[in-house]
């Protein structure tokens, strides 16, 4: 039987990709999206998704567009709550 020999497929550039090209490097791109949302909470933990974020190389990039953009649920390695408690600080400051 003749092996198959299989190449890896090239990573892409985030740079290529537009300014949220970094989404692509995430490590939650590859993990179930309800980790991460407010719905998902009633299955998941918080804490779980942290977890994710922790190990994950873009989460500045992940951080700021949420801050960006107001959005819901864990992103960048923060909460809903937290984000807000965050940018209360930065206008206060």
């Amino acid at each position: 039987m003749k092996s198959l020999e299989i190449e890896a497929l090239p990573r892409l550039d985030p740079r290529d990709e537009g300014p949220l090209g970094w989404m692509s490097e995430g490590i939650c791109a590859q993990t179930d999206v309800d980790l991460f949302t407010v719905e998902g909470r009633k299955k998941h933990s918080v804490k779980a998704a942290k977890a994710v974020c922790a190990r994950c190389l873009v989460t500045d990039e992940c951080l700021q567009y949420a801050l960006d953009n107001d959005l819901e649920g864990v992103f960048g390695g923060t909460t809903t709550e937290e984000r807000k408690r965050m940018k209360k600080v930065q206008r206060s400051a």
